[in-house]
């Protein structure tokens, strides 16, 4: 397996021998579920809904660290922070270095399909 600044390889291995046959249907619905998890944020965010970013952002976080994805979930994780003290304004920076971060972690996921 391949090592990226974007996955943790030891989970993704980990993930690989529990998944088995699955392990690519796994990394499938990764891409479609964080795509709409994205957008989920980035809506939440441009309607400046500080409950909503903070939901998006707490599911996308676990999904990303479940996978590997260590700095996607940190992202979430401070979006997350800053939505549950009401502080939307300040989370911009973050959504965008969260859509960036998930280019790339999805690149990343796609290079292991094939």
């Amino acid at each position: 397996m391949v090592a990226t600044q974007h996955l943790d390889r030891e989970i993704l291995e980990e993930l690989r021998v529990v998944m088995g046959n699955e392990f690519s249907a796994l990394l499938q619905t990764f891409i479609q579920d964080s795509t709409q998890r994205v957008a989920a944020v980035q809506q939440e965010f441009a309607i400046g809904n500080a409950v909503g970013l903070r939901a998006a952002s707490h599911s996308f976080k676990g999904s990303s660290s479940n996978m590997g994805a260590g700095r996607l979930a940190h992202l979430c994780k401070q979006i997350e922070e800053l939505a549950l003290a009401g502080d939307v304004a300040n989370c911009a920076p973050l959504v965008r270095d969260l859509e960036t971060e998930f280019d790339a972690v999805k690149l990343d996921v796609e290079a292991l399909l094939v």
